[in-house]
C-alpha cells in the first residue's frame, strides 16, 4: 500500500439518496442484516462508507472522504476546514463528528485497517457496530498522524428501522 499524505481539514461529510455517483475503492467490507435491511460497512482508505439497502435497492449512503463533493452531488454535505464539531439529524439518522482522541468502551462488531506509516505513526481506520433493539449504531475513529502527533477524527452514527416502516422507503 502506497503512503498518501491527508489532512482531517480535507474531510467532507456526503449524504446520499441512494448511493455516490461515483465508484468508491473498498480496501475492507463487512455486512449487517436486519430482516430487508442490509447495512453495508466499508473502509475505503483513510475513510468510510456506510451504504444502507432495502430489498437489494441503495436507499441512503453515509461516505465521510477526501474528497470534493458539491452540495448538487448529494442530499447534504459538510466540509471540515476548520476541525470543528458538527451534529446532523433527519427524522431516523442521526451522525455526530468530533474531532478528540477518547476512546469509548468497543461495540460489539468492528473492522478496522490500519496504513504505511506516517510521521512515525501508523494511520487507521476502524469501524464499530452494534444493533440494539430496532436501532443500529455505529462509530468511526480515524487517525491522521503530523509533525506533531496526530488528529482523531470520531463519527457516532445511529439509525432507528422502525420509523422506515411507516414511511416504506428513507430519503434525506
Amino acid at each position: 500500500m502506497q503512503v498518501v499524505y491527508q489532512s482531517p481539514q480535507q474531510l467532507t461529510l456526503a449524504l446520499f439518496d441512494g448511493q455516490p455517483p461515483y465508484p468508491l475503492t473498498l480496501l475492507r467490507s463487512r455486512r449487517h442484516r436486519m430482516g430487508d435491511w442490509n447495512v453495508h460497512f466499508h473502509i475505503i482508505g483513510e475513510s468510510h462508507a456506510v451504504i444502507f439497502t432495502h430489498r437489494g435497492r441503495p436507499l441512503f449512503t453515509e461516505l465521510l472522504a477526501c474528497i470534493p463533493v458539491s452540495a448538487e452531488q448529494c442530499a447534504y454535505v459538510h466540509p471540515f476546514t476548520t476541525l470543528d464539531a458538527h451534529m446532523m439529524q433527519r427524522d431516523n439518522y442521526q451522525v455526530q463528528v468530533t474531532f478528540d482522541a477518547t476512546t469509548p468502551s468497543p461495540l460489539t462488531n468492528s473492522l478496522e485497517l490500519a496504513f504505511p506509516p506516517v510521521w512515525g505513526r501508523v494511520p487507521i481506520t476502524r469501524i464499530e457496530w452494534e444493533q440494539t433493539g430496532s436501532c443500529l449504531h455505529w462509530r468511526t475513529l480515524h487517525t491522521y498522524p503530523n509533525h506533531l502527533g496526530e488528529t482523531c477524527v470520531r463519527t457516532t452514527s445511529h439509525f432507528d428501522f422502525e420509523s422506515n416502516k411507516l414511511e416504506g422507503r428513507y430519503s434525506l
